[in-house]
């Protein structure tokens, strides 16, 4: 849901951040979920808003993660976004393409690997 909040927060700002903005809103939580800094400072409102935003979506849809898992979650759209961006728009464009808004029918492509894990190790089956 992480990539979801992020494309939701592209969608209200038309478009209009880029993935350093987005590396930085990833920052934001970073700071806040591994480091435990409640009030990580950021360099401007667009940041400010962009991660209230994916923190709202993180305790609204990722609340039954541990913190542990969270950090690690965060971590890994971070350094996949690192890792495949110019700091233009290749990874934003990327999780549009594949993943969209939260209110979209699209999902995290990283959930599936963060989800708890029953007694001997197997994800819940999917009912439905």
């Amino acid at each position: 849901m992480i990539e979801s909040a992020l494309c939701q927060f592209d969608d209200e700002t038309d478009g209009d951040i880029n993935d350093k903005t987005a590396a930085k809103i990833l920052a934001l939580l970073l700071d806040r979920y591994h480091f435990k800094d409640e009030n990580p400072v950021s360099t401007s409102e667009q940041e400010e808003d962009g991660s209230m935003l994916v923190d709202r979506a993180i305790k609204e849809d990722l609340s039954s993660l541990q913190p542990d898992k969270l950090s690690k979650l965060l971590a890994t759209v971070y350094r996949s976004m690192d890792r495949h961006s110019g700091y233009e728009r290749d990874y934003i464009d990327f999780i549009h393409a594949f993943v969209g808004s939260s209110g979209g029918k699209k999902k995290s492509i990283f959930k599936k690997f963060f989800l708890p894990r029953g007694a001997h190790g197997q994800r819940p089956a999917k009912h439905g």
